[in-house]
């Protein structure tokens, strides 16, 4: 799924409820693979 590199997101629940969001492009992701993330502003995960 892509999506614009300014949204922020948090890494786990803990990170969301404490509001430690860091942007999309800032993560250091692998192509082909997966990370749940929690974005800013929604109230369900992805993955």
């Amino acid at each position: 799924m892509g999506m614009k590199c300014n949204r922020l997101a948090a890494l786990s629940l803990e990170d969301k409820y404490q509001g430690r969001f860091v942007r999309i492009d800032s993560l250091n992701l692998e192509p082909n693979t997966t990370q749940q993330v929690y974005l800013k502003g929604l109230s369900c995960s992805f993955n």
